[in-house]
């Protein structure tokens, strides 16, 4: 594999390219002078590089540069722990984007992926991007970067400015929105071309579309022959791409399957900023989110929204919840769970230890979340031959991190510190410090017996006297006034007393003694602080060398804390464990919709059966709220399930690895869209049919309701008549509609399966069965739903008579 360059954009708008690493290890300080020497320390590798990057930065790049090597254009932005991608190759001239998906730093699994899968000839990113980002696209590329005779090999690099601040995020959705594309229709108008444009590009995936206006950006910049204000220039296409260990959903399907249902405060100046998560609502992962740790919350998350393909991945993480889901190991588990409960997430701990502004609870919280992750990984030790997860957790309990432990037992003094609301060292640590502390503890009774003797050589109107200690001012003798209020300070003069103020009625003076004092004793608590804060730092730097066996203990211990949730869950809810195949196949019996049998009594199953080479689309008819949709979106739901390494809501399951879950039940209408809800619908359904592959999943609910008959039944024909076309490469397609004349407008295959929802009609009420069988359901049966469903009768006769003078007019 070729070893791909750096192209750094100097993105000065730190609003949009400068990001704090909030979902990381620490928050490092972002002051120019730091970036410069960590860019520095990048640069200097090569003399080359430092060349290049010199013109760049001055505008007079060579653009003979750019015809160099342009098999595969990468360009990459991260920003709030979301990775947006999009790449060109020139072969082809085709653009290809990543949405935005979760990449945690500072591994960026994802982003390792992306590029080992797309092997790019250049990487272009943003210069203001956070220093890990950056550090591990210069991981990527020095790796393997030496050619055979051992010479480093750097590709050309280019360093675009952004002095206009034009690669901000809403700079480029401009940019996008105005471009023409090759694969456009011609003639289009304003309106009709924003919606082309969105119709192919989501223009709400943020990371993406920066990124797709840096590599664009480029492009124009660096090819002369290129110019994409002009017809001479032509991107032939747009398409998305998923990551070889990623199954692509797109979020119109999250929020359809209620994935995801954030609840959002009416309020906006309470609602949830960008890049967090607010409160859910009734949602699949508001079901599942039962992990006992913010770190396991996290990481649920991630699963949600990074369901793989990887079967060896999900397999293993399907042992382990096997593991948990027996009932002999429920109390193993519970224990488990008793020491995962103290396990806190130290990522804010180990930011402020960088600083070195931990505050003693913040230690405290530190050692028991380590102590405690050592006994979970210690439990999960005895069973490391049930799950590779299990042996995992107790191998990452390495030495490192008991010695970490260790040395924070024996060096912090926690009761102490409790006392003392800071940082305090255990006696016989050492002995400078001990000697100090016993000095320390000593000095009041010295301090009782130098007033006593001071009390001695005063004037015999004073009766009293005490000695105190003012820091930067050392000790003092300090005597009650004895003169009439008004008196100034030199009134008050003593023999061998240098008076030095009056406070609170007091008469500070500076005496022989004092001296002596200051002399022997000094500053005793600054000096004991200094030492402790020596051994802290001391003790902060051996914890920071460890930090790389601390955070992988607690990886997976995010992780088995929802593997713990995953069997939880299966527990309460009948759930069993799915067969993963790597053939086409899509077996489901007794399948259940996950949300919706909680929300009822009685949850009729239904079985699904795709065949290996035919029946690869399933049309299913029925009347109005006969159970279609929640038929539809059971069999995505515990499709995603599978994915991410869950039991399922059903007795067997056998489910196949699929490259994509694709929607079309929910239309999300917004004004700032600019598209009608039937506009929505055809995007999605664009999305369906541009994006599928063979191993996708298709769910169309009710497609073409939006608009005329006619209009809707022909489009929904079409779009089904494409997919036949495709033959056995044809996905998985389960559609629901009311277009009863729809069978009849395909041709005959034998890849279409015809399905219906079974009922009965008794005293002319519907009573809905919920069971699927096969065969056609000629009606709708609307007004006696509408019946059922509890409207008047005259509105019933009224609208009987409507549809007997539509039928007799048409």
């Amino acid at each position: 594999m070729e070893s791909p360059s750096i192209v750094l954009n100097n993105c000065e708008s730190s609003s949009e390219c400068s990001e704090n690493e909030n979902i990381g290890l620490i928050n490092k300080n972002d002051n120019n002078e730091k970036k410069k020497s960590f860019f520095d320390s990048i640069y200097n590798n090569n003399s080359s590089f430092l060349k290049c990057l010199s013109l760049n930065y001055n505008d007079e790049v060579n653009e003979d540069y750019a015809e160099d090597n342009l098999d595969v254009l990468l360009s990459v932005f991260w920003k709030r722990g979301k990775l947006g991608a999009a790449y060109y190759t020139h072969a082809d001239a085709e653009i290809h984007l990543l949405n935005d998906i979760v990449d945690v730093h500072p591994d960026f699994i994802n982003l390792k992926t992306l590029i080992s899968q797309v092997n790019p000839s250049i990487i272009i990113t943003c210069g203001g991007a956070s220093e890990s980002f950056t550090e591990c696209l210069n991981n990527i590329a020095n790796k393997n970067s030496e050619s055979e005779n051992g010479i480093e090999e750097w590709k050309k690099i280019f360093f675009m400015s952004n002095r206009n601040k034009d690669l901000s995020y809403e700079s480029c959705k401009r940019y996008i929105s105005g471009l023409k594309f090759g694969f456009e229709p011609s003639n289009l108008g304003e309106e009709d071309h924003i919606l082309f444009i969105q119709s192919h590009i989501d223009l709400n995936q943020e990371a993406m579309i920066i990124s797709m206006g840096i590599l664009i950006k480029y492009l124009e910049k660096y090819l002369p022959e290129i110019n994409l204000t002009h017809d001479s220039f032509q991107i032939a296409y747009v398409s998305y791409i998923t990551l070889n260990t990623r199954v692509f959903i797109d979020e119109h399907t999250y929020r359809a399957l209620q994935i995801f249902n954030p609840s959002v405060h009416p309020s906006a100046f309470k609602r949830n900023t960008v890049g967090g998560y607010g409160r859910e609502d009734f949602s699949l992962f508001g079901l599942f989110n039962r992990c006992k740790t913010k770190a396991g919350g996290k990481k649920m998350r991630e699963i949600f929204m990074n369901p793989s393909k990887n079967i060896e991945e999900l397999n293993e993480r399907l042992d382990a919840v096997e593991f948990c889901f027996k009932s002999k190991h429920q109390h193993i588990v519970q224990n488990i769970i008793n020491h995962m409960k103290k396990v806190e997430n130290i990522s804010i701990i180990l930011a402020n230890m960088c600083r070195t502004r931990m505050n003693i609870n913040q230690w405290r919280s530190l050692y028991t979340s380590l102590y405690n992750a050592i006994l979970v990984g210690e439990i999960c030790e005895k069973f490391t031959s049930h799950s590779k997860l299990l042996e995992k957790v107790a191998k990452s309990v390495t030495s490192n991190i008991h010695e970490v432990i260790h040395y924070m037992s024996q060096v912090i003094d926690f009761e102490e510190s409790i006392l003392k609301n800071h940082f305090t060292v255990r006696r016989g640590i050492d002995n400078k410090l001990d000697l100090l502390k016993q000095t320390y503890a000593e000095i009041p009774d010295v301090l009782v017996k130098v007033a006593e003797m001071e009390l001695e050589n005063l004037p015999t109107i004073i009766n009293q006297c005490s000695i105190i200690y003012i820091t930067e001012l050392g000790y003092l003798l300090s005597v009650p006034v004895w003169k009439g209020d008004g008196c100034d300070v030199s009134e008050y003069t003593l023999p061998n007393c240098d008076v030095k103020f009056i406070v609170n009625n007091y008469v500070h003076y500076k005496t022989p003694h004092c001296v002596e004092l200051d002399n022997v004793l000094g500053d005793t608590v600054a000096s004991i602080s200094d030492l402790e804060s020596k051994i802290m730092i001391t003790l902060i730097q051996l914890i920071q060398s460890k930090t790389s066996d601390i955070l992988i203990l607690l990886k997976y211990i995010s992780e088995l804390d929802c593997v713990i949730a995953f069997a939880t869950i299966a527990l309460e809810n009948n759930y069993h464990r799915p067969e993963l195949t790597l053939d086409r196949k899509l077996k489901i019996i007794n399948g259940r919709h996950p949300l919706q049998e909680i929300c009822v009594d009685n949850f009729v199953p239904n079985d699904l059966s795709f065949d290996t080479e035919n029946k690869f689309i399933k049309i299913l008819t029925g009347p109005n709220a006969s159970g279609k949709s929640v038929y539809l979106k059971q069999t995505a739901l515990i499709t995603f399930l599978a994915h991410i390494g869950s039991f399922v809501p059903a007795q067997s399951a056998q489910i196949c690895i699929f490259d994509y879950i694709h929607s079309r039940i929910q239309t999300l209408e917004s004004i700032s869209t600019r598209m009608s809800g039937f506009l929505v619908d055809l995007k999605q359904m664009t999305y369906s049919i541009y994006n599928s592959t063979p191993k996708s999943l298709i769910v169309i609910d009710e497609f073409g309701k939006g608009t005329t008959e006619i209009d809707g039944l022909s489009l929904l024909a079409a779009s089904l008549i494409h997919f036949l076309e495709r033959e056995s490469k044809c996905p998985y397609i389960l559609v629901s509609t009311h277009f009863h004349s729809l069978p009849k407008l395909l041709p005959p295959s034998p890849l279409v399966d015809l399905q219906c929802m079974d009922y009965l009609i008794e005293n002319e009420e519907i009573i809905y069965l919920y069971k699927v069988k096969n065969g056609v359901s000629g009606l709708s049966l609307t007004l006696l739903a509408a019946k059922t469903a509890g409207l008047s009768d005259d509105a019933l006769r009224r609208s009987i008579e409507v549809r007997k003078f539509t039928i007799k007019n048409c």
